[in-house]
């Protein structure tokens, strides 16, 4: 479709924007950022608050070179995205690798109470 596209609007810039999901399995999302690629897409990451996005899918966002540009909790993009600044980014990889220390050090100390009280 993209040169039809392309032939359509001739000499108009267009700008492409792709919506992928988070938690995709790796290889769906090579497979996406592959085509994003093709199309110099700029990508919007979505479900954000429905599914964990990993430090691993975002390694491939930067191996692949993805331009990312826009954030969103759901699939509807229409009135919920939100411009995706190297803050934001940063915030919220912190935030996901803060909780992950969190929720380790909560249950590294579930069991070591265990292990006192026998």
């Amino acid at each position: 479709m993209w040169p039809e596209l392309q032939e359509y609007f001739g000499d108009l810039k267009l700008q492409v924007v792709m919506a992928i999901p988070s938690g995709l399995a790796a290889n769906r999302l090579a497979h996406e950022l592959d085509k994003a690629s093709q199309l110099d897409a700029q990508i919007v990451l979505t479900k954000l608050d429905e599914t964990e996005f990993s430090v691993p899918e975002v390694s491939q966002l930067i191996t692949k070179s993805a331009k990312v540009g826009w954030l969103t909790g759901t699939l509807e993009l229409s009135g919920n995205l939100a411009k995706a600044t190297c803050e934001i980014m940063e915030q919220y990889l912190l935030g996901y690798v803060i909780e992950k220390e969190y929720n380790t050090d909560a249950s590294t100390d579930a069991v070591k109470s265990d292990m006192d009280a026998s």
